[in-house]
């Protein structure tokens, strides 16, 4: 029946089937089809799906008569077809001979290869004909999206590079690239330690910023603090550990700058948990003000002078007290005295009898009162220090009860 099937098939150049089951057997032995001898096709038709049978098939090959081969491996489940192999859980593709277009998927239109294999230079391109080993290409949308983690890894080496081309030329990115040298511009780079920004078209290229161990760096390698502002360097110095935070490095006169209208005033705060305002320094242009102080209850504000002594204090009642006490010091004296720097007000009391108040050494603006505070007529004696002079005289001078001598010291004039 077999045989009179095929003869028939070689007669009418195609055949076609239209039962409800559509099966074409083939037999065991090897079967060879002739265009003109069989059958031009085989169109199984009709109600349910059409199969090809082959029966106790360990093999199964076909040969065109253009050379193009179809095989099937039944041990392993791998269909063989030209240079690609499909299995179970393989897909293989493998031209015998290497081509720039060996592998395309095209679209409708059959314009730009949405994907396209160049085997002869081991290349791959996703929307573009590829010139590297990875090449996409996207018009006018989103070239590459990665939702997780993104890894490039250089087995031969611990340098990587990621170039981004635009219209004013290439610009790189490196990993481990510490290369300065003239014509390798690497603006952009980072290490497990370290990231680094840089300028320049040409090497070696101006170090921007340096994020170094949490720290970051601008316009040096090796940040002193959280942030060092490095216009220069100003010698052998490092920011002390207790005011390191923010820095700013000059090799000339340097500063920071807090620009703001002038009908603004311009601020530094200092606070903490309990007060984020526990002290200011402000400044308003058109209110021609500048304001420093505390804004806790009992805050006081201290000037310091040499290795940090304290030269005065503004306290919070809002009296002013100099390095050597109140302006408003009082000392009570009753035999003979050597003012000291720290008296302001000396009240000499007499009523025991006569004694002598003498200056120090006179300091330009500084000031005394003496007061003769007593009621027995003693008199109380000021006297100078040295050869300086007082009230135009290098003299003693005597204050009677009740009588005060005020006196500033100048330099040519002495005591007057």
């Amino acid at each position: 029946m077999r045989r009179w099937i095929f003869l028939l098939v070689a007669c009418l150049g195609s055949v076609a089937f239209g039962q409800a089951t559509n099966r074409i057997y083939f037999p065991q032995d090897e079967t060879v089809f002739h265009q003109r001898r069989l059958f031009d096709e085989v169109v199984p038709t009709g109600t349910a799906d059409g199969q090809l049978l082959f029966w106790d098939a360990a093999a199964l090959n076909w040969a065109l008569s253009d050379g193009t081969k179809l095989s099937w491996d039944d041990a392993n489940d791998i269909l063989t077809a030209g240079a690609m192999q499909v299995g179970l859980n393989t897909f293989v593709f493998q031209p015998a001979v290497d081509s720039t277009t060996a592998f395309q998927i095209l679209d409708a239109d059959g314009g730009t290869p949405v994907i396209q294999v160049d085997t002869t230079n081991e290349f791959v391109g996703i929307g573009t004909i590829p010139v590297a080993p990875l090449h996409v290409k996207a018009a006018g949308t989103i070239a590459i999206i990665v939702e997780e983690t993104f890894r490039m890894r250089n087995i031969a080496s611990p340098r990587y590079r990621m170039d981004f081309t635009a219209s004013g030329g290439a610009i790189g990115s490196g990993v481990n690239s510490f290369d300065d040298t003239a014509g390798s511009f690497h603006p952009f780079f980072f290490d497990a330690s370290r990231i680094v920004f840089r300028t320049a078209t040409t090497g070696p290229q101006t170090r921007v910023v340096d994020i170094v161990a949490g720290q970051v760096g601008i316009l040096t390698q090796t940040p002193d603090g959280s942030l060092h502002v490095h216009t220069a360097t100003a010698g052998t110095v490092t920011a002390h550990a207790n005011a390191d935070d923010f820095i700013v490095e000059n090799s000339d006169t340097g500063g920071i700058s807090i620009l703001v209208p002038d009908n603004k005033a311009s601020n530094i705060f200092f606070g903490s948990p309990t007060n984020n305002t526990g002290a200011i320094a402000q400044w308003h242009h058109d209110n021609n003000l500048m304001k420093i102080g505390t804004n806790n209850t009992g805050g006081e504000l201290v000037l310091y002078s040499g290795v940090l002594t304290e030269g005065a204090r503004l306290q919070d009642g809002g009296e002013f007290e100099t390095k050597f006490g109140r302006i408003v010091q009082t000392t009570r004296v009753t035999t003979t005295y050597t003012i000291l720097a720290t008296d302001h007000h000396v009240f000499g009391d007499t009523d025991g009898g006569s004694f002598t108040a003498t200056y120090p050494a006179g300091v330009a603006g500084t000031e005394y009162r003496v007061i003769n505070v007593g009621t027995s007529g003693n008199a109380l004696t000021v006297a100078p220090n040295g050869a300086e002079l007082l009230l135009g005289v290098n003299a003693t001078f005597d204050l009677q009860d009740g009588e005060t001598l005020l006196t500033v010291y100048e330099a040519t004039e002495g005591w007057n």
